[in-house]
């Protein structure tokens, strides 16, 4: 091998070892890049929602401006979102699903009327739920949440409801029906 072979080849891994080092520090850059922007988007739907349901926006509803750190005032207010929700989900649809986490329960209602309810026994809040304005929560949860659409992997199976004959003779007459279960 001569000097200008040896050159070459020590050119070569230079510019590969250079190359490797871009796509190493590219691909940091953008884990990073990823990073912030994940960690700035819920304060930034934070501030959204704190500007939309602000107290400012609704300030001719409220007469004195000192009853939005009052605690007996927020309370109410919060109870009263929740009672409106549930009415407007009661006059809206068939079936609704009501959770209380002042009182840790969960309802399924039908109309209205509470079917099942149960406690709940643990749940976690998300700490970006903190930046939320006290006002813009209880103005924000006083509409129901609607899901518009849903996906399943069970599939559905048709339910046959058949009345019971009222004794043997009629029971013989009736043809055997199988239902499908394919």
């Amino acid at each position: 091998m001569d000097d200008y072979e040896k050159g070459v080849g020590y050119k070569l891994k230079s510019r590969l070892r250079l190359l490797r080092l871009i796509v190493y520090y590219s691909a940091a850059g953008i884990v990073i890049y990823y990073f912030i922007l994940s960690s700035l988007a819920p304060v930034r739907y934070v501030r959204t929602i704190n500007r939309t349901y602000s107290h400012d926006t609704l300030s001719a509803a409220i007469p004195d401006m000192r009853l939005l750190t009052d605690s007996l005032y927020l309370n109410l207010t919060a109870r009263r979102s929740f009672a409106v929700a549930r009415t407007k989900m009661a006059t809206s649809d068939s079936l609704g699903l009501a959770l209380n986490l002042t009182d840790s329960t969960l309802a399924l209602e039908i109309k209205g009327v509470t079917v099942r309810s149960i406690p709940v026994i643990s749940y976690r809040a998300a700490s970006s739920l903190d930046g939320i304005d006290h006002y813009a929560m209880t103005s924000l949860v006083s509409e129901p949440f609607i899901i518009h659409s849903s996906e399943s992997t069970i599939p559905k199976e048709p339910i046959m409801v058949t009345i019971a004959p009222r004794d043997t003779a009629e029971a013989s007459r009736r043809p055997n029906i199988v239902p499908d279960t394919s």
